[in-house]
């Protein structure tokens, strides 16, 4: 026999749990065909002497829906082994979609991820249709494996149009989203996502349409799954910072029973400092759902989490009323409110005080990650702090200049 690929003295990683091993793996008409000593002439033969062999990683948390139309790599993702990437989570998805509704869809997308709108609006070309639709662009085209969810976002525009970031759902529009979802999983989704999370607000500051929604539309969407006996649900629950209250504990257990599907929910992780424990919370909930017989998967993250931002792009300071006005205001008058000496007045006063509020901005962890201007090089590598001491700055005037600079 001629094996198509031999991938040599590698130390094997298998994904069960063994320790690591040493063998050879042997790749036949695209499947693993044997693991250990390979004898025989190759096709193509690789010496992975002093490497590591795994199967491929699969990243079950990714907004590569837009990415894929002009990257089809889904970079960086693949360069660090990824072969599989699941999107459409949080329900920011693309599709189903009204052709009116397309460029809407992708700015909310833009902005509660914090991508470029200019690099979506060059690189996406997305018409409206349904899920399967969208998918079937990118079929056979891209070099990694993807699927996704159908998002209760784009589901409820879809429905109600601009009323989806206004108020809830009438019982005819929640079976008329039913219907989009069980639409969306005869063609190929992997199961319904949906964020519940306050600081999730679209770019024309309204929270984004799944937060209208009240716990029956979004028990009644994931109750569709039933019907198929696969698929998952993925949620942000509005406490997830905190480590689930009552409200949301019980909405996790209402989604298990009337789907019979796991539970896929945020990562666990300190995520802030004003609630270091809140992840021990859930995951003391999540093993105590199991012993109950209910499947809820909390995410990990592989590596130290943290946020990138821009200040034109983020959502992050969407909590309080300042922030969010300025930042989702048209180019322009932005920049005019952030210079305004009483609107800083407004946003400081509001940034001291954390009241009610689960993301609470920590000025010493912000650092300067890259520059436009080859003349604040300077500035690469310093946190606000270090860079308001150097100029004798408010470290909120430091971080307003900066970034408008």
């Amino acid at each position: 026999m001629t094996w198509d690929l031999v991938v040599r003295g590698g130390r094997v990683v298998d994904g069960t749990g063994l320790p690591p091993f040493g063998a050879d793996v042997a790749v036949k008409d695209g499947r693993i065909a044997r693991i250990g000593k390979v004898d025989g002439p190759a096709r193509r033969t690789l010496d992975a002497d002093g490497a590591v062999v795994t199967p491929g990683f699969i990243d079950v948390h990714t907004h590569y829906d837009a990415q894929l139309d002009w990257d089809p790599t889904a970079s960086p993702a693949s360069w660090h082994g990824v072969t599989t990437v699941l999107c459409g989570n949080c329900g920011f998805t693309l599709a189903p979609a009204r052709p009116e509704d397309t460029s809407w869809l992708a700015q909310m997308l833009s902005r509660v991820e914090g991508m470029a709108g200019p690099a979506l609006s060059e690189g996406l070309h997305w018409t409206g249709g349904s899920f399967g639709d969208f998918w079937r662009r990118v079929e056979g085209r891209i070099g990694v494996n993807a699927g996704g969810y159908v998002g209760h976002s784009a589901v409820r525009r879809f429905v109600m149009g601009d009323a989806a970031s206004e108020r809830r759902a009438t019982g005819d529009e929640v079976a008329a989203m039913q219907e989009l979802v069980r639409a969306a999983m005869r063609e190929g989704a992997l199961g319904f996502s949906t964020s519940q999370l306050d600081i999730h607000v679209a770019h024309d500051g309204r929270e984004v349409p799944s937060n209208h929604a009240a716990p029956e539309e979004v028990v009644a969407l994931a109750a569709v799954l039933g019907e198929f006996g696969h698929g998952a649900v993925e949620i942000i629950p509005r406490s997830f910072v905190e480590g689930l209250n009552a409200a949301d504990r019980d909405l996790l257990l209402a989604l298990y029973r009337a789907s019979g599907r796991p539970i896929e929910i945020q990562t666990l992780t300190p995520l802030l400092p004003s609630c270091p424990d809140g992840w021990e919370r859930t995951l003391a909930f999540a093993n105590e759902a199991w012993r109950t017989g209910a499947r809820i998967h909390p995410m990990f993250a592989t590596n130290k989490l943290g946020a990138h931002l821009t200040l034109g792009s983020t959502f992050l300071f969407d909590e309080m009323p300042s922030f969010r006005e300025a930042l989702t205001s048209p180019p322009g008058e932005r920049e005019r409110r952030l210079r305004d000496p009483a609107f800083r007045a407004r946003m400081r006063e509001e940034l001291a005080d954390p009241t009610g509020r689960a993301f609470v901005f920590v000025w010493d962890v912000v650092a300067v990650e890259a520059v436009r201007d080859a003349t604040n090089r300077g500035w690469v590598g310093k946190t606000v702090p270090q860079l308001a001491a150097e100029r004798g700055q408010d470290p909120l005037d430091c971080f307003l200049d900066m970034s408008l600079a």
